[in-house]
């Protein structure tokens, strides 16, 4: 922050005093009075007005630009960025909470965009409430709706403005910023703003102005950026190659920004970067360009290493409009999310519910499971269409049937080499960072009692981890974790998908829900070992079912959580007919998968009239008529 030069044009000034909650309160003879004890400053886009433990000693009013506020609700001093509980435009307020309480402040208040602010001092402010005694009430209402929103949940500012930096030179940042523009516009109003257009619309050499030094051009430009905003849903600006002024500019007044490279490049850091790096409150993610005909993302982890503090990477072909699809539902808060349960060979029912939501047209932006959802939701991720699934998956473990491999029982019933085998074969050399959605599976440390979420890494060694059923398949090394089955802490992780997009989630739970699966209502007594077995394969008569050790395991790791109704956390909630499936029916997939594709079409029927969630998930009212529904084959 720094003090301006000259002070803002009177008119505009008296405008913005007359819409302020407190100001305006004033009668408008006495409004010129406030202004001489005014001083005006500039706060650049991405840097802070106050911090926690700044002296409350002014009042601030916004006279252009906008800023953000976070709320430190616990006094610990860690402020996630994605936790803003406020955003103010002209004539907001700052700093009554701190004048009433006399403490110091609390909250992080930052400039989205640059920004010019009015002081008024501590003492001038209570000079004026002994004049007007009733500003006292506007000062405590406006201080209350601060608490208010700081135990609301965090707000998701609309995205506005959008910059695309390039950090490679050979990066075709016109193709991809148009493209972005196309999908970002899609049934909206959007300004593609470069250069050229900034200097033809604000006046010669505006783009080449000193972003540092405060003046009446800068106030003509915040001016313009707000009729912009005002005019239209997206504004994207194309930057330069090089941190110039321009591109300065375009990150100070950016929502977001995108920096773009080829994937097939380089991945040093660049100059721009590091000078990026110094943006406190602008959200940066990278956006990797690949060959059209791309069969997977590679190397990944190579540009991620050197860029700890991007929040995502998005992979894009400019040739599939889809991709691009996906990266403007993700900057304008409307990714769908997928979260798939834990269930043994039930999960296989997922595949038919991915297949039901991929012919009804819901996008799938980002998924995420725990034990066999886990391994499905990285088929999803992959790209993987349904055959291939259900091909892939009756290979490993019909074909190799790792559960049918036992060991001496010292750490668990199956043996290590044989699952590794399958899952190597099934996931290749793939990483979870190189999947074309995002993707991540949860595991729990047996050493630190934690709940784990995997979320880069080799891929098969993520997904050995996420299902290892304690005392049935080894216990996985990942990072130096002793890592078991994720449904030991969190058989259907919604919470964790919250936590990563603001979009609708959706949920399909296949986990064991009724008890007497694992005790059947005509069991008194558990036989012997040979009698069960006997029971097992006995060619005729009836059968006494009894739990296996897989089946005891599973049951135990959801009898602790009776309460947890993951239906209550989710936007769509699928609960496939499984119940009488066992872990390792793998078999019996074709049924499965037409099992959870009728249940999906069901789900989606069940909310024909819910006009918010049908917006969420690009769908219409037309979509849900007459759904398909699959034929559940016999038992063979």
């Amino acid at each position: 922050m720094r003090p301006c030069a000259t002070p803002p044009e009177p008119d505009h000034l008296l405008a913005v005093l007359g819409r302020s909650a407190l100001l305006g309160r004033l009668p408008a003879e006495e409004r010129p009075r406030v202004v001489e004890r005014l001083t005006f400053h500039f706060v650049p886009g991405g840097e802070a007005l106050v911090r926690p433990g700044d002296p409350s000693d002014a009042l601030w009013i916004v006279i252009h630009g906008r800023l953000r506020t976070w709320w430190d609700i616990d006094g610990s001093g860690q402020i996630e960025p994605h936790e803003a509980v406020d955003e103010l435009g002209e004539g907001g307020l700052v700093g009554d909470v701190g004048l009433l309480s006399g403490e110091p402040h609390e909250a992080l208040v930052i400039a989205v965009r640059d920004t010019e602010v009015a002081r008024l001092a501590a003492a001038d402010v209570w000079a004026l409430v002994r004049e007007h005694p009733e500003l006292a009430e506007v000062l405590g209402r406006g201080a209350v709706q601060l608490l208010r929103a700081a135990f609301r949940p965090p707000l998701r500012p609309d995205l506005v403005n959008v910059a695309v930096v390039p950090i490679d030179q050979g990066a075709p940042l016109r193709t991809f910023a148009s493209a972005l523009a196309d999908a970002l516009g899609a049934g909206s109003s959007l300004r593609y703003v470069h250069a050229e257009l900034f200097d033809a619309e604000i006046g010669a050499g505006a783009s080449e102005d000193d972003v540092d030094a405060w003046d009446q051009t800068d106030r003509r430009i915040v001016r313009w950026v707000t009729e912009q905003e005002r005019r239209f849903r997206f504004i994207v600006y194309e930057a330069d190659r090089t941190w110039t002024a321009w591109t300065r500019r375009c990150v100070r007044m950016a929502d977001k920004v995108l920096l773009v490279a080829r994937a097939d490049t380089v991945a040093e850091v660049t100059d721009t970067e590091r000078h990026l790096q110094a943006v406190a409150a602008t959200g940066q993610e990278l956006v990797l360009l690949h060959p059209d005909d791309a069969e997977r993302p590679r190397r990944t982890s190579v540009w991620l290493d050197r860029r700890p503090h991007l929040r995502r990477v998005h992979h894009v072909r400019l040739a599939d409009p889809t991709t691009v699809a996906r990266l403007a539902r993700f900057l304008t808060n409307r990714s769908v999310g997928l979260v798939l349960g834990g269930g043994g060979a039930r999960g296989t029912a997922q595949m038919g519910a991915i297949q039901a939501l991929r012919d009804v047209g819901v996008p799938i932006d980002l998924v995420g499971g725990t034990s066999a959802g886990g391994g499905v939701a990285a088929m999803a991720a992959l790209g993987w269409d349904l055959e291939t699934m259900r091909a892939r998956n009756h290979r490993a473990f019909v074909v190799m049937a790792p559960f049918q491999q036992y060991t001496l029982p010292f750490y668990s019933l199956i043996q290590k080499h044989r699952v590794e085998q399958v899952s190597r074969w099934l996931y290749g050399d793939a990483r979870i960072e190189d999947l074309w959605l995002p993707m991540f599976c949860v595991a729990c440390d047996l050493v630190r009692g934690e709940k784990v979420v995997l979320r880069d890494g080799e891929l098969w060694r993520a997904i050995l981890a996420t299902t290892a059923l304690p005392g049935v398949v080894p216990p996985v090394w990942v990072d130096g974790r002793l890592l078991v089955d994720g449904g030991v802490m969190d058989n259907n992780p919604v919470r964790t998908m919250r936590e990563m997009h603001p979009g609708p989630t959706l949920l399909v739970d296949v986990g064991q829900a009724r008890a007497e699966l694992v005790s059947p209502p005509d069991l008194r007594d558990l036989p012997s070992p040979l009698t069960a077995l006997w029971h097992r394969f006995k060619p005729f008569g009836p059968r006494v079912k009894v739990p296996t050790i897989p089946e005891i395991v599973a049951r135990t790791m959801t009898v602790a959580r009776p309460n947890d109704d993951p239906s209550r956390l989710c936007d769509l909630y699928v609960r496939p007919a499984v119940d009488p499936y066992g872990l390792t029916d793998f078999k019996k997939a074709d049924q499965l998968v037409a099992i959870g594709y009728n249940a999906t079409m069901d789900a989606l029927a069940a909310k024909a009239d819910d006009n918010a969630l049908l917006d969420a998930l690009s769908l219409s009212r037309h979509a849900l008529k007459d759904l398909p529904r699959l034929p559940i084959p016999k038992a063979v």
